[in-house]
């Protein structure tokens, strides 16, 4: 008896690999060159919330500035999947643990973390009293939900970018000095003092030109590198799939046969969870031919 087809679907799927190689190329630098600029222009060090009020109120900077910081928080998690995309196969351990720690230390400050700078410029285009708004600000910051948000940003950024730098260099995806670059621009966030801010946002430009390196491996590499390439069709089985399958399983008693045996069947029969040794005999009458066989009883003609 032949063994049933399995259905098989002729239409093929859009191949998108370029498409998304082309764009996590152009996004990857993008949000760190934009928060390292908020750093270094926006960034002061206010003693408290209400010195910065009466800062936006003689200035406008923010009102630009304000884009730069909406372009890292949608950008930054795609940023780290294009470098994860890159390092995975060469350093699968590293960027796992790269992975875990930079999205979900991103992931973890956007509901925790309360925007100050943005509460700041609302009291200021409000004209609302600055010492008063300003105390508010500071009694929300000491939040503890606040402080485990910030954490999670220093543990993401510092040590999720050294790993993600290693893993990169490991897996030989970008140069040494690249990734370097992208490791050393985290690290900075370690260091505080007066030009505390100057320093983090001139890391993150460090880490943005690092990343500069990440997007020219994203457009040289060729698509089968950076993806397995789309399935033939929905509801299709691949050749892969068949050979999994029990298909090939050994038939019930009566049923005729006429394959011959194969290491899959022999594999399956000796499996079968049974004592009967009738599950061994029928495999020594699939693999004997039908003219060899003898006859099951000895009176038979």
């Amino acid at each position: 008896m032949t063994a049933n087809a399995v259905p098989t679907s002729t239409r093929t799927a859009h191949d998108a690999r370029k498409f998304w190689r082309v764009v996590l190329a152009i996004i990857v630098p993008i949000p760190w060159l934009a928060k390292g600029l908020q750093y270094i222009v926006l960034e002061k060090d206010y003693n408290h919330n209400a010195d910065q009020i009466r800062y936006d109120l003689v200035h406008q900077v923010y009102r630009y500035l304000q884009w730069f910081d909406l372009l890292f928080v949608v950008l930054v998690v795609p940023s780290i999947l294009a470098m994860v995309l890159i390092s995975r196969r060469g350093a699968p351990r590293l960027t796992a643990a790269a992975t875990v720690l930079m999205v979900g230390g991103f992931l973890m400050v956007l509901p925790l973390n309360i925007d100050a700078d943005q509460l700041a410029w609302i009291a200021a285009q409000h004209n609302r009293n600055p010492a008063v708004i300003g105390r508010f600000i500071d009694a929300a910051g000491n939040d503890p939900r606040v402080g485990i948000g910030v954490l999670g940003f220093v543990i993401a950024i510092v040590i999720g970018s050294i790993l993600i730098a290693l893993a990169l260099w490991r897996s030989h995806a970008i140069a040494g000095w690249a990734a370097a670059l992208i490791g050393l621009g985290g690290a900075t966030h370690i260091f505080i003092g007066p030009l505390g801010h100057v320093i983090h946002g001139a890391g993150l430009v460090l880490l943005a030109i690092g990343c500069v390196a990440v997007s020219r491996r994203l457009l040289t590499m060729s698509n089968d590198e950076f993806d397995l390439p789309p399935a033939s069709g929905t509801g299709s089985y691949t050749e892969a799939q068949r050979h999994v399958t029990r298909r090939e399983r050994l038939p019930r008693r009566g049923q005729a046969v006429d394959r011959a045996l194969t290491p899959h069947t022999l594999f399956t029969a000796l499996s079968l969870r049974t004592q009967d040794r009738r599950v061994i005999r029928l495999a020594a009458d699939i693999h004997t031919p039908r003219t060899e066989r003898s006859p099951r009883c000895p009176h038979a003609a």
